[in-house]
């Protein structure tokens, strides 16, 4: 798709402040005849930092592909577990509850990877229902009977607060490295540098896991996929300041599931 920005007029803007005010965006009532102005593009930006995008303001298509992703409410798809996996708050809802209930699907991350069809198998089998992984109607019927408990901590915060407990060392931790894909035509500098680091974390004992290629333009929902897949448990990204980023210098994220 072609990027979507402020100074665009159309349909397909309405599309995307529709999207935005379904996940809780506000946007100006004198923008929504499809004008994408000033507050269109604040909202664009607040939904890019709550989804760890890079907050450019513009829906290019991995801000498009969450804004689709966000619209998703359990019960208004059948999932399973597929390549590319589903995506979507849907399943960052499914795996929730199936924590809440004590079935284990993993980290709440919105991804429907072989850890949540695990949780959603064991819980069939409990209940006593078909054991396929497949979340249809009835599924989601059977899980919402249980009522699980939202309030308390589940499954994956309990995990998570373990881990930061117990701590870790870097020797044997996979880091993964995240470079912003090139911008410009010549030599990839945020590659380089990336590179550069995982040469010295492997020195230091460390697994470093490169998210992308020399040159590659791999996806955030790709390079999310390969951190989760390598088992990261710290992420490290570069980038050279490119785009219209909204601050600049470093900062540091830890992962923890949303409430």
């Amino acid at each position: 798709m072609d990027p979507i920005r402020a100074g665009a007029h159309g349909a397909a803007v309405r599309d995307v402040q529709h999207r935005l005010l379904g996940a809780g965006m506000q946007v100006d009532g004198v923008e929504l005849d499809g004008t994408f102005g000033p507050s269109t593009e604040a909202a664009v930006r607040r939904f890019q930092l709550g989804r760890g995008l890079p907050t450019d303001g513009i829906v290019g298509p991995d801000t498009w592909s969450q804004l689709v992703e966000a619209g998703y409410r359990l019960g208004d798809r059948t999932l399973y577990l597929r390549s590319p996996a589903f995506h979507g708050d849907d399943v960052r809802e499914l795996q929730r509850m199936l924590n809440a209930l004590g079935f284990d699907a993993g980290k709440e991350d919105a991804i429907f990877g072989p850890r949540t069809a695990g949780g959603v198998r064991e819980f069939q089998r409990n209940v006593a229902a078909r054991v396929d992984g497949i979340v249809g109607l009835d599924t989601v019927h059977a899980i919402t009977r249980y009522r699980p408990t939202m309030e308390g901590p589940s499954r994956a915060v309990v995990r998570e607060d373990a881990a930061l407990r117990a701590g870790f060392t870097l020797p044997g931790t996979v880091v993964a490295i995240d470079a912003d894909p090139p911008t410009v035509a010549g030599p990839d500098v945020p590659f380089a540098i990336a590179r550069a680091l995982a040469a010295e974390l492997d020195r230091s004992g460390t697994r470093p896991l490169l998210l992308r290629g020399d040159g590659e333009r791999a996806s955030v929902d790709d390079r999310i996929r390969r951190a989760n897949t390598g088992g990261a448990a710290i992420l490290v990204s570069i980038g050279l300041g490119s785009g219209e980023q909204l601050a600049s210098g470093s900062a540091c994220f830890h992962y923890g599931t949303p409430t």
